[in-house]
């Protein structure tokens, strides 16, 4: 891993001639100080390591990669870091953003009051059933926002993989009665639906 100055791939990733990098360079100085260099992950990284060395004094929410291999988005997502994926110019840019703190769901602790559970009576949760459907609600709902196609493909092998380091999960929510594979029910997209475990 090693920090690179803002310079270096700022025309790449805005898609400004080369000419007019040394303004944008200049607003971005004075408007966000701290983002003038940026860590630069990549798959030969000990993650574990450069995450200890990171979280405690790095000040920018995002890294930069231009690695979207599924077992390096994995070991990314292992050790604290959401992969996002940015549009740059000619193609994509991993951004794994690392996380200090985070949110940990643990199943036996969950608790779903009775009056949810009368009104989600119509409702069945179903883990893993259809991944490419989640995605397509995230989409239509969202736009390809930070779902473009290389963090997608990435999370479409780590849900079909028993990986060693993270899997992906997509939790799906139906409307109906009958089971999704019945026909009857329809697919209703949860905003969270894309999860790892490990």
């Amino acid at each position: 891993f090693f920090r690179l100055g803002l310079a270096s791939f700022l025309p790449c990733l805005l898609g400004v001639a080369p000419c007019a990098t040394g303004l944008v360079l200049s607003i971005c100085r004075v408007l966000c100080p701290a983002a003038m260099s940026v860590a630069v992950l990549s798959p030969e990284d000990d993650l574990a390591a450069v995450t200890a060395r990171l979280a405690p004094t790095y000040h920018n929410d995002f890294c930069v990669s231009s690695c979207f291999d599924a077992h390096f988005v994995a070991s990314l997502m292992r050790e604290g870091f959401l992969p996002i994926c940015t549009r740059s110019f000619p193609g994509y840019t991993l951004l794994p953003k690392l996380h200090c703190q985070r949110c940990i769901v643990r199943w036996e602790d969950l608790h779903v009051e009775h009056g949810a559970r009368k009104a989600a009576k119509n409702f069945e949760i179903t883990i893993d059933s259809d991944f490419e459907g989640v995605v397509k609600g995230c989409h239509a709902q969202h736009g390809q926002n930070w779902l473009y196609p290389p963090i997608v493909e990435a999370f479409r092998c780590l849900s079909k993989a028993s990986a060693d380091v993270a899997t992906v999960h997509s939790f799906e929510c139906w409307e109906g009665l009958s089971h999704p594979e019945g026909g009857a029910s329809r697919l209703i997209h949860l905003t969270s639906a894309v999860c790892c475990a490990w």
